[in-house]
């Protein structure tokens, strides 16, 4: 079956409408050889479109992304379960040749686990030179 995306209501708390992958099971979400926080766990078909439920387990985690300090954690404020890193503070978040908006100014250190907080400026957000502009909101 071929799939395109549809524009469809996000659930809570992202507010607009969003492109899904449309669905009849989970298996139309993912594509073999996807990396382990991609894969069939991953998703749910939820009225007929693909929906990210969020990392499955740390080893996932560490596993996708090659990092053995990394941990699927759930913060309060966001809807799924991230990787993220172990952290004293917030430059311990940063990797080496991150753009801005993944940088120390992107990140606090809550509990020990590297929490992202999204962008700063429209500036930081077109840092890297791309032809298309983005904006922070």
């Amino acid at each position: 079956m071929t799939l395109t995306s549809v524009c469809a209501p996000s659930p809570d708390p992202f507010p607009g409408n969003r492109c899904y992958t449309p669905c009849t099971s989970v298996n139309d979400c993912f594509h073999p050889g996807a990396p382990a926080t991609k894969d069939a766990d991953n998703f749910a078909c939820i009225d007929g479109m693909c929906r990210d439920v969020g990392c499955g387990s740390d080893q996932e985690c560490i596993n996708a992304l090659g990092e053995p300090d990394l941990v699927c954690a759930k913060f309060a404020d966001h809807l799924l379960k991230i990787c993220v890193r172990k952290c004293s503070v917030a430059a311990d978040c940063v990797t080496l040749g991150a753009p801005p908006t993944r940088d120390e100014d992107n990140f606090v250190c809550t509990n020990g686990l590297c929490k992202p907080t999204g962008c700063n400026a429209d500036l930081e957000c077109n840092a890297t030179g791309d032809p298309i502009p983005f904006v922070c909101r």
